[in-house]
């Protein structure tokens, strides 16, 4: 098929036009949704997720029998930030289908954690030391950079948000079993960082240590290590007896990696708390000339992780 070979190349609009004439030789219901589904998938393509969104609600609406394209909009819904919409389709998708593959429980414990996020940023967060040098950045990059901020502080406070993590937990302990039917290896770094982050929101600093430390082992870029190394230090800073030496190591890789703003964050408030006030300010003086790279998309990085 033409408009296949064009999605392969990045050429999404003319795959929609041959997409387009095609459907017109082929009215049956079955193609029909089949047409939608494809231009559904040309429009993510292009960043048009509004369009891409109303395919899907029309391939539901003229069958809604079928489980995947439940899933694929959760995926589009990720993308737009909709959690609680996501989350409604994958409920849907698992309980109404009794679907039991691994990537349905991987992407709704994903998606539960980014409601438990949302849940912990509604109220005022406390720094977990308020005396520490390094306490305002804690507040201040809970507004700026959620994921951050709210690993910074520690496990979730909120009961909504305590609640949710735990069902994320639930999903990633059903999906660790279900992987073993999964096809695609590159899958296992992601579910083990999404493991050690719901432990870490539990208050389980050391199974989140574990938890990064595994999927460090099984990232599979530099940009993946770097994300994990970070959060494998912000979880053993909150271990009973932080080792701090290995804390900075984690950092320091974390930058050489990938020069990300959170990992500057991070050393800046290492620096500050053990009184290194000049790297301190170089940091942040860094993370000032960063501060256009947005790192906090996690609708797609659900999306990118769900995707089949």
């Amino acid at each position: 098929m033409r408009s296949e070979m064009y999605v392969s190349m990045g050429m999404f609009h003319e795959a929609i036009l041959d997409l387009d004439s095609a459907n017109e030789l082929t009215p049956t219901l079955k193609d029909q949704t089949m047409y939608l589904v494809n231009r559904a998938t040309c429009y993510g393509g292009m960043h048009r997720h509004d369009l891409a969104l109303a395919d899907y609600n029309a391939a539901i609406k003229s069958n809604s029998d079928d489980a995947q394209l439940f899933f694929r909009r959760s995926l589009v819904h990720c993308i737009r930030g909709e959690f609680a919409l996501a989350l409604g389709d994958l409920n849907h998708t698992i309980n109404v289908f009794s679907c039991d593959r691994f990537l349905d429980y991987f992407t709704r414990g994903a998606v539960s954690m980014s409601l438990a996020m949302e849940a912990e940023s509604i109220d005022v967060i406390q720094p977990t030391n308020p005396f520490a040098p390094s306490a305002v950045f804690e507040m201040s990059t809970t507004k700026l950079d959620p994921m951050y901020g709210l690993l910074a502080h520690g496990s979730y406070r909120s009961k909504v948000a305590y609640k949710l993590a735990y069902r994320a937990l639930e999903n990633f302990n059903f999906a660790i079993k279900l992987f073993r039917a999964a096809v695609d290896g590159d899958y296992q770094h992601a579910l083990y960082r999404e493991y050690g982050l719901s432990w870490f929101a539990l208050g389980k600093y050391t199974k989140a240590v574990d938890s990064f430390k595994l999927a460090l082992s099984l990232a599979p870029s530099n940009e993946d290590a770097a994300e994990i190394s970070l959060y494998r230090a912000m979880a053993s800073k909150c271990e009973r007896k932080p080792d701090f030496e290995r804390i900075m190591d984690d950092i320091n890789k974390a930058i050489e990696l990938n020069e990300d703003a959170r990992a500057y964050y991070t050393r800046a408030e290492m620096f500050l708390d053990i009184g290194s006030v000049n790297k301190a300010i170089a940091d942040l003086n860094t993370v000032i000339a960063l501060k256009g790279n947005d790192t906090t998309k996690e609708g797609s990085r659900i999306s990118c992780a769900g995707r089949q």
